[in-house]
């Protein structure tokens, strides 16, 4: 009786070794981060992405948005921040949606120094509200979300959005509220959250397409007029017209076609740059359409058809379509 009951207490033990370990290679490998992270925001900043977007916050206060996508002007208002670290800088193209411009317009306000530091610490606050909302979802405890906090602060891309200055966390936290929202059977507002990930121009259409693969109805019109509303808020700020010359610049980009922006080169690390690089741009397309086509059939054929099941597999991008689901039986 007394070795079964020894080798029962030793199993925690080893557990908590296990992850007492886990916490302190976290925490070391996330300070050695932060003070990089420190040394580099102490220096010229050169090599963060952040100057595209502090240039296009300049681009629309001086000139109100009207040629935002404009790319000899994006290079003009890159150039002026660029120059301190090489006189022949490449463009780095904006492509950002209008609404997002206005976002972060008041960054323009501010020193290019100041204003990296600002969206660093807004990130930062980014992600421990995403880990938050995480934590709520799954109904962690309070070791449990420390532990999760640590070992994303110790997650090298987490630390190259906040080296680099960009937008992530914003999506980030969007998609970890639409979550939240659905394990509280809360439909609409997970499609409503999710219509907030939009900052990235390649969401408008995969959330979109896995919201009908799984037949998510109100959370797709939740999803449709977020960003609806997105537009129309824009519009109090920007010219209809800007959206034109951003559609002109995502759709020939997304199509394969001619760029108003030269930003093919951007996919170059993506799944469509590895078979641009090897069979050319026009299969590059259709074998990517195809996947998309073999993604959105799986989803369907195990979409569940009604019933609780049917709102238990939310997100459409989990794991695994028949865990259970994490919320209580009843809503709130």
């Amino acid at each position: 009786m007394d070795a079964p009951a020894t080798a029962t207490l030793a199993i925690p033990q080893r557990l908590n070794r296990t992850w007492l370990t886990v916490v302190v290679v976290a925490a070391i490998v996330a300070s050695n981060f932060a003070w990089r992270w420190v040394s580099f925001a102490a220096g010229s900043l050169q090599g963060a992405d952040f100057f595209s977007f502090y240039a296009a916050a300049r681009l629309y206060l001086e000139t109100g948005g009207r040629h935002l996508y404009d790319a000899a002007l994006q290079h003009q208002y890159q150039g002026r921040i660029t120059s301190r670290w090489t006189p022949h800088a490449n463009l780095l193209p904006y492509i950002h949606p209008p609404f997002y411009t206005v976002l972060i317009a008041p960054l323009g306000l501010l020193t290019f120094h100041l204003a990296y530091l600002v969206l660093a610490l807004v990130n930062l606050l980014l992600l421990a509200a995403s880990v938050a909302v995480m934590a709520r979802a799954g109904r962690w405890h309070v070791g449990q979300a420390i532990i999760a906090g640590l070992v994303t602060a110790a997650f090298l891309p987490a630390w190259v959005v906040i080296f680099q200055g960009q937008s992530d966390f914003l999506v980030l936290l969007a998609l970890s509220l639409s979550y939240l929202f659905w394990t509280r059977d809360y439909e609409v507002a997970a499609g409503v959250c999710a219509g907030l990930a939009i900052v990235k121009p390649q969401m408008i259409l995969v959330l979109p397409l896995l919201l009908l693969a799984r037949q998510a109805w109100r959370a797709l019109a939740g999803f449709i007029a977020a960003g609806v509303a997105l537009f129309g808020a824009s519009l109090l700020f920007l010219d209809i017209h800007v959206w034109a010359d951003y559609v002109g610049v995502i759709v020939p980009w997304a199509g394969g076609g001619p760029l108003a922006l030269p930003i093919t080169g951007q996919t170059a690390y993506s799944l469509r740059g590895l078979f641009e690089g090897a069979s050319g741009r026009i299969v590059a397309l259709a074998v990517l359409a195809l996947a998309l086509m073999l993604v959105f059939v799986t989803l369907r054929w195990r979409a569940p058809r009604s019933g609780v099941a049917g709102r238990s597999s939310w997100p459409p991008w989990s794991r695994s379509t028949s865990a259970p689901r994490s919320g209580p039986g009843p809503r709130p």
